[in-house]
């Protein structure tokens, strides 16, 4: 039995998610990092190695975590930006945190912009 390794995704690049009209944007593609994840069943992921090949998908797996509930649910508070609603969060750069069951995002740099929470 040949032992399974955690895939070497570094050759695919990163893209830098944003926050965009109150909602998380993604604006990579099928050679974006975040494009390429297991294509077999869901419940196999509970550890790794799962024994499913990492595969290009039109999807960011990132955006539908985001998307199944709020921006504010889904906002590290740590960056400042705390209590807003989703229309309220301005545009900008985010990065993501997978915090085992779910995904955080935050503002990478300072958002000088903040009358959109006013």
């Amino acid at each position: 039995m040949s032992e399974l390794t955690e895939p070497d995704l570094s050759s695919f690049p990163e893209v830098q998610h944003r926050i965009e009209d109150g909602r998380f944007v993604c604006p990579g593609d099928e050679k974006s990092r975040c494009h390429r994840y297991p294509d077999c069943d869901e419940s196999l992921h509970d550890r790794w190695p799962c024994g499913c090949e990492y595969v290009a998908h039109s999807e960011c797996w990132i955006q539908p975590w985001i998307e199944a509930s709020s921006l504010a649910d889904s906002h590290d508070e740590a960056d400042g930006f705390g209590g807003l609603r989703d229309a309220d969060f301005p545009d900008g750069d985010v990065s993501w945190s997978w915090e085992y069951d779910y995904v955080l995002f935050r503002y990478v740099q300072p958002v000088t912009d903040r009358t959109a929470a006013t």
